[in-house]
């Protein structure tokens, strides 16, 4: 069985950048900053440390990043996928 326990991201992992301009960024650490428009609307957010081929060093949001694995596996799925509408046009 396939162990689904959530590891956090340690520094000098490959992870994979999921917007323009996208690719393979390293990660360099990680920070908690505080956002919100007023005191009763704050919430805690993750951001990556990252450098990134084409935007060098750069701060962002953790969700814009997934792990190298989990990034194939979504390009697997969007394959498979993409073959199964190339079948039905087809038909």
């Amino acid at each position: 069985m396939e162990d689904d326990t959530w590891k956090p991201l340690e520094a000098g992992e490959l992870i994979w950048q999921n917007r323009m301009p996208g690719g393979l960024c390293i990660l360099l650490g990680t920070e908690e900053i505080e956002e919100g428009r007023s005191h009763d609307d704050h919430r805690m957010e993750l951001y990556y440390k990252v450098l990134h081929p084409t935007e060098g060093l750069i701060l962002d949001p953790a969700y814009y990043y997934d792990t190298i694995e989990e990034a194939a596996e979504w390009a697997h799925r969007h394959a498979q996928w993409n073959e199964s509408q190339a079948k039905n046009e087809e038909i």
